[in-house]
Order: C-alpha cells, then sequence, then structure tokens
C-alpha cells in the first residue's frame, strides 16, 4: 500500500484495535466468567500432568483463554491471533518461561 492513499493506516488502525468483548454478548458468558470456567481446568491438567506433554482438544474461544492464561496476556488481546478451526496450538512450559512453539497449524489446508 501507498502511505498517501491511508489504507494501509486504516487497516493497521483496525488490527490493532480489534479485542474480544470484556463485557457479556447478549446472552453470553462474560470473560470473567469464561475464565472462571476454565482456568481451574488448565489448573488441574498442569497439576495432574507436571512435566509431561498433554493434549487439549477444545474450542477457539478456549483456546484464546488458554493463551491468555499461560502467556499472561489481556484476553481481549487474543483476537489478533487466527485460530482456526481444527488447528494445532503448542505451547512449551518451561521453568523460565512460557513459549508459542506452534500457532493455529492447519496442515489439513494444504491436502488434495
Amino acid at each position: 500500500f501507498q502511505a498517501e492513499d491511508g489504507i494501509r493506516d486504516k487497516l493497521v488502525t483496525g488490527v490493532q484495535t480489534c479485542a474480544l468483548p470484556i463485557s457479556a454478548i447478549p446472552g453470553g458468558e462474560s470473560a470473567a466468567h469464561f475464565r472462571a470456567r476454565v482456568e481451574p481446568c488448565l489448573k488441574k491438567i498442569l497439576a495432574a500432568h507436571p512435566g509431561q506433554t498433554t493434549a487439549v482438544v477444545c474450542h477457539g474461544g478456549v483456546i484464546r483463554m488458554l493463551l491468555s492464561l499461560l502467556l499472561g496476556m489481556p484476553f481481549t488481546l487474543t483476537a489478533r491471533f487466527e485460530i482456526e478451526y481444527a488447528s494445532a496450538t503448542v505451547i512449551d512450559l518451561g521453568p523460565l518461561r512460557t513459549e508459542v512453539q506452534l500457532m493455529n497449524f492447519t496442515p489439513w489446508r494444504d491436502l488434495e
């Protein structure tokens, strides 16, 4: 994009301000209630499998909340991540830091 047309600036601004709702969608669950449901499950999984490789199969919203919890980032910022159906995300929980090893891996898209 050329700077003078302003399109790039509008797109970048739109991406930076994109966020998931903090308050509940009408008839839905608030982020706080969602976190209150997901966090105890994550803690239980981590406590039951210390130092082990563990798979968690879940929906994209749960993946976003797990990323938020494990990376210590606000849930609203996870809207910046693309999480597709049937994708794989791999998080490495080390003693000194947590690393995203793979996010939104979708090898099925390349299959014929």
